[in-house]
């Protein structure tokens, strides 16, 4: 049974009320999701300047409050493990999030009569009603200006300029991939930095091994209508 039989099933032969408080709950989720969505992007990005700014700095210690740190290469060290943990939490984050708006998008469809979504139930291009109905994150801004039929001068000029955001969600592994590198020629002369180093990349293959079977789990439910 798919992802869409199972929330059709949920509420066959429920009342409005019944409908609108779960459809409240599920928005309530969605909201918390994107809170912490953007939080986690923040910390990503926090990380990745402090990291660049310890790469090309000469500092050799500072101060954090009472605490002082003498060495600076144990932040070197750590960051590339700690950049890994948030990229993680963004993926499982966004995977929930996927099932969300789906629960979402099919709610709408029923609360507000609108046109049955497409069978692959695409991500992206949600008509009006669900877009005024969703809270605002980038990515459903972003929706807004995609469509299922897109003039070809939309297409023209529309590609070239989304394609870089294709790119972006390959930056994060780069990053880590750079990580790696430095931490191995420079930082790889303790515990610590062997601990770091093996975790970062049991971590980075554990999250694409998440990431392949997530999409093999989407796409087998999304098949099943």
């Amino acid at each position: 049974m798919g992802k869409r039989q199972d929330i059709l099933k949920l509420i066959e032969g429920k009342n409005d009320n019944f409908i609108m408080d779960y459809s409240n709950k599920i928005f309530d989720n969605l909201k918390d999701l994107n809170g912490k969505e953007e939080k986690n992007s923040l910390y990503a990005v926090i990380i990745v300047f402090l990291y660049l700014i310890l790469y090309n700095s000469t500092i050799e210690s500072f101060d954090i409050g009472p605490i002082t740190i003498k060495d600076i290469s144990v932040i070197s060290k750590i960051l590339p493990l700690v950049f890994m943990y948030v990229i993680f939490n963004l993926k499982t984050i966004s995977s929930h999030k996927k099932d969300v708006l789906f629960t979402i998008k099919t709610l709408s469809e029923i609360m507000f009569n609108q046109k049955s979504m497409n069978e692959k139930f695409k991500e992206f291009g949600n008509n009006f009603v669900t877009r005024t109905y969703l809270p605002y994150t980038f990515s459903n801004s972003i929706s807004k200006i995609t469509s299922e039929k897109p003039h070809i001068i939309e297409s023209f000029i529309g590609f070239p300029l989304i394609l870089p955001v294709i790119f972006v969600g390959a930056v994060p592994y780069a990053i880590t991939f750079l990580m790696l590198i430095d931490l191995y020629n420079n930082n790889l002369n303790d515990i610590l930095g062997y601990a770091c180093f093996g975790l970062t990349i049991w971590a980075f293959l554990l999250m694409i091994f998440y990431t392949v079977l997530d999409i093999f789990k989407s796409n087998s439910e999304n098949d099943i209508l």
